[in-house]
């Protein structure tokens, strides 16, 4: 698993143990953290339909496009503060659960046992990893 997802994982860990929910399994969730933000895939985004779209009575007269070339890791200082917060999160979210706080499935709360935060200072502003080739092909 990736330090991203890891990331997204601790993050619904914690939300689930704040409010009561996650009663489902991430971790046989083939597609959990569809459209999480800046970091979301352009894969999962991508507009397959390209017929043209219109309205009556409407003619375009200008476009706009809003557009991103790359998602980035965190700068190095986000790091530094990941690599003491990440693993105090881990830990409290296990031993809640541990204590019968929350609804994370026993798969999740092994992939948390086991996730490491792998990050380091050299590895700010790097362009994030992309989905693969194969499962890009597979959406279009």
């Amino acid at each position: 698993m990736g330090s991203c997802t890891v990331f997204c994982l601790l993050l619904f860990a914690y939300l689930s143990l704040a409010d009561g929910r996650g009663s489902s399994c991430y971790s046989s969730n083939m597609s959990p953290y569809r459209r999480m933000g800046q970091k979301t895939s352009y894969f999962i985004n991508a507009n397959t339909d390209t017929s043209e779209i219109t309205y009556p009575g409407c003619e375009p007269v200008m476009l706009w496009y809003l557009s991103r070339h790359g998602a980035r890791r965190p700068s190095a200082g986000e790091i530094v503060e990941m690599v003491v917060q990440l693993p105090a999160m881990q830990t409290s979210i296990l031993n809640a659960s541990m204590h019968g706080y929350g609804e994370m499935c026993e798969e999740d709360l092994e992939h948390l046992r086991n996730w490491t935060f792998e990050w380091t200072e050299e590895d700010h502003k790097l362009l994030m990893e992309s989905w693969s080739e194969g499962a890009a092909g597979a959406l279009g």
